[in-house]
């Protein structure tokens, strides 16, 4: 049978619903409340004044009972005394011990009869605290993530895409309660790759449906943020909020879906562009000749004439078209593209592999320095001009058409050994204009040379080796030759 005798004494400062007029009920409670507390705090330091009384007493019985054993142990006569007076003194300590524990047992009764009151009326049974936190994540590297996410992709990409390929709200819900590893920021990551590589190959249409579901897992990813959960935990909470959605929600969502597409195909461009120019900058690269220099640049810089005759290889109508120039117009043109020592191989331009030779125009007999110099600048043979005597009245200018005889190898020489004396007497006195030209016209040739448009023949690279000493040889003849002249005409 219960007793239930024990609830009929229970205090509580606030069991009056009345109280008399003239008193401050919320005061009353409050003094009851106070004057409860201090009579429970007034009990429990009697309670441990009690118990620390007790202890004590049963430490120095304990100490004693140890002294009168070692005493019992020695037997000596000189400690019968000592040995009388302890155990005398344990007497009296054990009637003190019963003193303690009768006071302890009357205040525990004390205790007992007390009412029970809110703060006494129970007790915990066992108290428990636990906070989910989630641990704090150590910063990776950029190293580490790409790993990261190499390594899940590899694992994964499959079930990824079967992801991105769906379409309905309860599709993709249930496909991530069965798959819910990939509800993560590599998935988001590589779908949005998957969107550009898609738009880039022009499946727009599967692209739109791709970046659907990127947007779906960017949503879940920011909802789980927000209320700093796992995204595994939220995101049946998304397709719940979405399918339940009000207006401005759906307009959100397909807003950023129709931003982000946008941005796709933004990116998409930026990485074709970024193609085309790497495979054009490949092919130049592939053009380029030893010297650097690209042939179809060298080629589109010549005026239109000179192309059509390299489009349609027609050395007569090459000769006609520099023949219709003024000198001062076409020695340019004709260093640029013309090689050394009177003819060069060209390769066929873009990209074809025939080769033709050209032979050197003859300029004639157009009087002055720069006839002369167009002689020297662009390196005809003397056959393929007019008469060194028709040329110019200067033994410099004889010597400098004359040591272009043999193999070719005399404008080589000319220019490759420009500190001999020959060579340098010859620069020396032409006239600024006809230096000029010479000047230009070395370099335009040079430019050919470095693109690869024109690259010597095998006859002229021969002559070259004995340009140098064919130089010297007509300086010292013709040197010999002009002072007989002065000794003749004093």
């Amino acid at each position: 049978m219960v007793d239930y005798s024990v609830w009929d004494h229970i205090e509580v400062s606030d069991d009056e619903d009345e109280t008399h007029p003239n008193i401050d009920t919320a005061s009353l409670f409050r003094w009851r409340h106070q004057a409860r507390v201090e009579r429970m705090e007034q009990f429990q330091k009697e309670k441990e004044e009690l118990d620390k009384g007790c202890r004590e007493c049963k430490r120095k019985l304990a100490e004693c009972q140890k002294k009168m054993k070692e005493l019992e142990v020695a037997d000596a006569e000189s400690g019968k005394g000592e040995l009388q007076r302890l155990q005398a003194e344990a007497q009296q300590l054990r009637k003190e011990e019963k003193s303690w524990e009768k006071k302890i047992e009357e205040l525990r009764k004390k205790e007992k009869n007390m009412p029970w009151n809110v703060d006494t009326l129970s007790k915990d049974g066992f108290s428990k605290s636990v906070f989910n936190v989630k641990p704090e994540e150590d910063d990776e590297s950029d190293e580490q993530k790409e790993k990261k996410h190499k390594t899940f992709v590899e694992k994964y990409e499959k079930q990824i895409k079967h992801f991105g390929m769906l379409r309905r709200w309860d599709d993709s819900q249930k496909y991530l309660s069965d798959n819910p590893h990939l509800v993560c920021e590599e998935t988001a990551n590589y779908l949005v790759i998957w969107c550009i590589d898609l738009e880039v190959e022009e499946k727009h249409a599967l692209m739109e449906q791709v970046a659907h579901q990127t947007i779906v897992m960017q949503f879940i990813l920011e909802l789980a943020k927000s209320l700093k959960v796992d995204p595994r935990a939220c995101f049946r909470q998304f397709f719940t909020k979405i399918k339940t959605a009000d207006q401005q929600y759906m307009e959100g969502f397909t807003d950023e879906l129709e931003a982000f597409k946008e941005r796709v195909r933004g990116r998409a461009k930026v990485r074709i562009e970024k193609a085309m120019k790497e495979y054009e900058e490949e092919e130049r690269q592939k053009r380029l000749g030893p010297g650097g220099l690209d042939p179809v640049e060298v080629y589109e810089s010549l005026p239109a004439e000179l192309q059509k005759c390299f489009d349609s290889k027609d050395v007569q109508m090459l000769q006609d078209a520099i023949s219709k120039m003024e000198p001062a117009v076409s020695i340019p043109w004709v260093g640029r593209t013309w090689g050394l020592g009177g003819g060069l191989e060209c390769p066929a331009l873009e990209a074809q592999e025939e080769q033709s030779a050209f032979c050197c125009y003859e300029l004639g007999s157009v009087p002055g320095d720069i006839n002369a110099a167009s002689c020297v600048a662009i390196g005809f043979f003397p056959s393929h001009c007019s008469p060194a005597s028709q040329v110019a009245t200067s033994p410099w200018l004889k010597a400098a058409v004359q040591c272009l005889a043999g193999d070719g190898g005399g404008f080589w020489g000319l220019w490759e050994e420009a500190e001999t004396r020959g060579a340098s007497a010859v620069l020396t006195s032409l006239s600024p204009h006809a230096l000029s030209a010479f000047q230009e016209a070395k370099y335009h040739m040079q430019r050919c040379i470095d693109s690869g448009l024109w690259v010597p023949n095998a006859r002229t690279a021969e002559g070259a080796e004995k340009g140098g000493e064919e130089a010297e040889a007509v300086y010292e003849e013709v040197k010999k030759e002009s002072s007989k002249e002065e000794k003749g005409n004093p």
